[in-house]
């Protein structure tokens, strides 16, 4: 198990473009020319930030630098290790040897993350402070290395709810049946089992991936033992006052899921948390790495 996505198409690959010293990768979610004409500022990511850097005397290949990288990628795969470690490298020796002031954001704080349990003498050396921004620590609930983390005290745990029909003493019944984060996967597995994908006139088989997971599994125990070096300051800065997404529940009590497989294709409804509205505050509000 390597841990990284494959394309279906074997004649192509997705690369992270390189232009502009990196920045032009993470200026915009989208440089398609309508978004840019348009000026869809929805699209914007580090855009608005380069331009008040650069502002404030910031050059671009001296002291400004940009990492994008392929986010559906594990967050501690070998590639995306490598190629920060040289962006890195490149913007110490670019400044003359002077540290790097490093800000991450949202799932980026979690590759440095990995790249500080991976490589602290190489963080140590080049980064000066490390700034992040809605950072999900604690994961957002979702699958494999967004797993919400078992090992954290949450306020109360999230959970999926999922209404079945099921035969009782040879009566059709309706049954509220709930998942929190270790029973999860049993969901996840009977919901998945017949999952699959028409390709190029292929059909390929996508069922819960017990090798995605227990990768995931060795991510989120690295995460949970990650010490920030001596010296380096860390700043963590998170949103609150939105709605985010927490506990989720499909059918209903009336409207019951016959299959398993129907959760797929079936609108939930959610209960929500405080956080900046894709984040829950409860995740990203890590108040501090221990250092070593």
């Amino acid at each position: 198990m390597s841990g990284y996505t494959k394309a279906l198409d074997d004649s192509s690959d997705i690369v992270v473009p390189q232009d502009d010293y990196g920045l032009y990768a993470i200026d915009s979610l989208d440089t398609s020319f309508w978004i840019k004409c348009l000026r869809v500022t929805d699209a914007y990511h580090f855009h608005d930030m380069i331009n008040m850097l650069i502002d404030y005397g910031y050059k671009k290949g001296t002291t400004l630098f940009g990492y994008g990288y392929d986010f559906r990628q594990s967050n501690r795969i070998g590639q995306l290790m490598d190629g920060l470690k040289e962006k890195l490298e490149v913007a110490y020796e670019a400044s003359g040897g002077r540290k790097v002031n490093l800000i991450s954001h949202s799932t980026g704080g979690l590759l440095v993350s990995c790249f500080i349990s991976l490589h602290s003498d190489v963080f140590a050396k080049y980064v000066n402070k490390w700034i992040t921004i809605a950072t999900p620590f604690q994961e957002c609930p979702s699958i494999y290395e967004m797993l919400p983390n078992p090992d954290f005290k949450w306020e109360k745990q999230p959970t999926i709810a999922v209404w079945r029909k099921v035969l009782e003493n040879g009566q059709d019944s309706v049954k509220r049946e709930t998942y929190g984060i270790s029973r999860c996967v049993e969901l996840f597995e009977d919901t998945l089992k017949e999952n699959q994908i028409e390709y190029n006139k292929k059909t390929i088989n996508l069922p819960f991936n017990h090798d995605i997971y227990k990768w995931a599994t060795t991510t989120r125990k690295m995460l949970n033992y990650v010490q920030l070096p001596e010296g380096i300051d860390f700043y963590n800065l998170y949103g609150t006052s939105y709605d985010v997404p927490f506990d989720v529940c499909y059918g209903s009590e009336t409207d019951p899921i016959n299959d398993a497989f129907d959760v797929c294709y079936t609108f939930p409804e959610f209960t929500f948390v405080d956080g900046d509205g894709l984040v829950p505050a409860e995740s990203a509000m890590v108040l501090s790495i221990p250092s070593k």
